[in-house]
């Protein structure tokens, strides 16, 4: 947006309305915008309204990206700068953000926001203001854990907290264990991005047939010993050919049997497929746990990894 007499104006507005979204990339985005404005009142055109301090957009902002920390340190600049402006309305706004941003970093019994909280409540029926409610947060009595993809990044909410988090595989592979709660997925099958979906419509008629299923086994049954008996003789050429037909045989399989029909090589396939998508989701949990051990200590005592993954929320 061009600098004018309402840029921090429409930055309040940007902030607000990411707020809204749940969209941290433009809070991340306006936060450094704005950084160096930390200081001064949000004020529009030539003083005909005040919005505040803009610590508050920047600890919005902070609240919206999942920085709990520079939230808080903001909010409370934030109350500090519109007490000093006599505005009282800010105020209460900035005191009412700082509590939900202390019960989201220190739980929702903690002492501390529960008096922000209550002295924003008591400040505002005084003024005769409505306090804004809390946006895109899971609610204290709801389980489990939410996932949602923002560019380059994932927000991760369990139990009222929020972390924003680097995409990564291991990421990609847990926001399918979250959204497929209670149910085992198979490593490979993550792998090759397989997942389970729900069929749209009724059910899905399988690729192979029973009878077409045991054709192509026994035929498979029959290569493997023409092709022991070609390499005994040393005629590699022709159990070449006879090995691309059962690597053919077995994708053929493979497809038929693989979650969502789609292909999942076999042999040996499951054992590298347990090893490389435990470790991807180990480092998702250990980069989730940097940012917010509890949500990280939480998913790493729901989510099974192995031959079969899952994610069992408590």
């Amino acid at each position: 947006m061009p600098a004018s007499s309402t840029w921090l104006v429409s930055m309040y507005c940007v902030v607000e309305t990411a707020h809204l979204l749940q969209d941290p990339d433009t809070a991340a985005r306006a936060y450094a915008l704005l950084r160096p404005f930390a200081d001064l009142p949000v004020v529009a055109s030539l003083g005909v309204a005040c919005f505040g301090s803009a610590h508050h957009s920047l600890g919005m902002a902070a609240l919206t990206t999942g920085d709990l920390p520079t939230a808080v340190e903001h909010l409370r600049a934030a109350v500090r700068g519109n007490l000093a402006l006599g505005h009282w309305l800010a105020a209460a706004l900035s005191r009412w953000r700082l509590g939900q941003a202390l019960a989201l970093r220190d739980g929702a019994r903690d002492q501390a926001a529960a008096r922000e909280q209550a002295a924003a409540a008591r400040e505002a029926r005084e003024l005769g203001m409505v306090l804004p409610a809390v946006v895109g947060r899971s609610s204290a009595g709801q389980d489990g854990c939410r996932l949602r993809r923002h560019g380059r990044h994932w927000q991760v909410e369990l139990g009222g907290r929020l972390a924003l988090v680097d995409h990564s595989v291991g990421m990609g592979h847990l926001a399918t264990l979250v959204a497929n709660p209670g149910r085992e997925i198979l490593a490979a099958d993550l792998a090759a991005g397989a997942w389970p979906r729900e069929p749209e419509g009724g059910s899905v008629q399988p690729l192979l047939d029973e009878q077409a299923r045991d054709t192509y086994r026994q035929r498979l049954g029959r290569l493997e010993a023409e092709i022991d008996e070609l390499e005994s003789m040393n005629d590699l050429e022709r159990a070449a050919g006879l090995r691309l037909e059962r690597e053919w045989l077995v994708a053929e399989l493979a497809a038929a049997t693989g979650i969502g029909g789609r292909a999942r090589p076999f042999t040996g396939s499951e054992e590298r497929a347990r090893i490389a998508v435990g470790k991807a989701i180990r480092r998702a949990l250990a980069r989730i746990s940097a940012v917010d051990p509890a949500i990280g200590e939480e998913l790493r005592a729901t989510v099974q990894t192995g031959l079969r993954c899952c994610y069992r929320p408590r």
